[in-house]
């Protein structure tokens, strides 16, 4: 299985060449459940970590959602207002995790008829 650095090489090789970058992954794994995420864990702590470090270091720590850049006399829009309901829609990394994410279905057993009795 691959390690959330296998598949940082791949989805953002510049991450792994910023000094500091196993901060961002201890970050990411402190705040990433294993139980949750199962056999997709490197993946979720991965695209956490290229989020993460991609507010931080591309876009400096600001927030919010870029809708035009302007350099001298020329700007470029990037459409309307836009209004996020998540930190994490800010990010392409970000929006993979919320796809990630939507794409469990976490299980609920029940290990004993006890149980029911207790209630």
């Amino acid at each position: 299985m691959a390690t959330p650095e296998d598949i940082l090489q791949v989805i953002c090789p510049s991450f792994l060449t910023t000094s500091g970058y196993s901060i961002y992954l201890d970050m990411a794994e402190r705040i990433t459940s294993s139980g949750y995420y199962g056999d997709l864990y490197s993946d979720a702590v991965a695209l956490t970590a290229a989020h993460k470090w991609f507010l931080n270091s591309q876009r400096e720590g600001q927030t919010g959602v870029v809708t035009y850049a302007m350099e001298g006399r020329l700007a470029k829009s990037y459409g309307g207002i836009g209004v996020t309901k998540n930190e994490l829609e800010l990010t392409a990394y970000g929006q993979q995790l919320i796809s990630l994410r939507n794409s469990i279905c976490p299980a609920i057993t029940i290990t004993s008829q006890d149980i029911i009795g207790r209630y």
